[in-house]
């Protein structure tokens, strides 16, 4: 287990720490997440859990996808020696602090020292002051400094932008639920479209779903995929001559949009459009004409037709506008409006679909 030389790449792929002048490997560190892994290096050994403080671990890596790193920084109770989360973007390193009352970030310039970022800030500077003061000459700043908030994933963004790089794409998901606004067309093969239809409007419904957005190479860019439920319904009349005809259909309804998603950069109320496709499935599908002739006084029912007017499948365009509004560090509030037009994929006879949904959510 312990080795007086290793080389960077065993060390990217394993556990290790390094005491005094000895790094050890082949080791197992539990994660416990940033409050308490900035207090202690947790070993797994035995069946039994290590504890190693910064007075005695210099340093030590997790998976190879997060470095602690000891060092004596300012904190409320005075200069105290704890482990901070070590983030390296482009020429700067970033380091995170959270305990169970603060949560801070260190800024350094290669091998310098160590600025702290301010949420709140003295003499009205804080950290995005400080960011713009260090990025003057970018003519990026005027936007990408009203973006940044005081999270990790924010700050590093801000950085790479700021050094004409990308690292890391961002992945965000979200819930959401709303209002579905729907009209399902007459079918044509037993309503003139040309002729008055009674009941021919929107229905209302709630929807519910579950959302990804995934960013592409350019910032501000994301391919936004969702999963929504919720209902069609519609009834309609029309008497075209002697003929008397009646309509009803009622849906449950799982449809998939699939967009590109547009995040305008002007402030931290950030507006977006979204414009793609959307696929449908009605997997439940219940729909029938009655049709009947009027002669005189005398009512002949005709029959009921049950098939062929509301395909399973759906697909067509669609189009979003919206505005997210960051409520935390790590939640936004999110409200769109959403317009589709699907068709029928496989019957000759289908009824159109109209949609405007409006809908609220998060994003975490």
């Amino acid at each position: 287990m312990l080795l007086f030389s290793v080389g960077a790449s065993a060390m990217e792929k394993n556990d290790y720490y390094v005491l005094d002048t000895v790094t050890y490997t082949n080791v197992k560190l539990v994660d416990f997440g940033l409050v308490r892994n900035c207090l202690y290096c947790h070993e797994f050994e035995n069946d039994s859990l290590n504890l190693f403080t910064p007075e005695q671990v210099k340093e030590y890596g997790i998976g190879g996808k997060q470095l602690y790193v000891a060092m004596d920084v300012p904190l409320d109770m005075g200069i105290k020696r704890v482990f901070l989360l070590k983030n390296e973007v482009g020429a700067y390193n970033l380091f995170h602090y959270k305990d169970n009352r603060q949560e801070k970030f260190f800024l350094q310039l290669g091998d310098g020292p160590l600025l702290e970022l301010r949420e709140r800030g003295n003499s009205s500077k804080n950290f995005r002051d400080q960011l713009s003061e260090l990025f003057k000459d970018n003519t990026s700043i005027a936007t990408a400094k009203n973006q940044v908030e005081y999270t990790s994933k924010s700050i590093i963004t801000f950085l790479e932008q700021c050094q004409g790089f990308k690292s890391n794409l961002s992945t965000r998901w979200g819930v959401s639920f709303g209002t579905d606004f729907s009209r399902l067309s007459p079918p044509s093969a037993y309503f003139n479209l040309k002729q008055s239809i009674q009941n021919d409007q929107f229905n209302a419904a709630p929807s519910i779903g579950l959302f990804l957005d995934q960013e592409l190479f350019r910032a501000c860019l994301f391919v936004h995929a969702a999963c929504n439920a919720t209902w069609t319904t519609a009834s309609y009349h029309q008497l075209n001559g002697s003929l008397d005809n009646d309509f009803v259909a009622n849906l449950r309804t799982l449809d998939v949009p699939i967009q590109l998603k547009y995040i305008m950069p002007v402030n931290r109320l950030k507006t977006f459009v979204e414009a793609g496709g959307l696929f449908l499935w009605n997997f439940q599908n219940e729909h029938f004409v009655q049709q009947s002739r009027i002669t005189g006084h005398v009512v002949d029912m005709l029959g009921v037709t049950s098939q062929g007017m509301v395909d399973d499948f759906y697909a067509g365009p669609s189009l979003g506008v919206g505005l997210e509004i960051p409520l935390s560090r790590s939640i936004s509030l999110l409200t769109e409006c959403r317009m589709d037009k699907s068709f029928g994929l496989t019957k000759s006879n289908q009824c159109d679909l109209t949609k405007i949904v409006i809908t609220t959510g998060f994003i975490f």
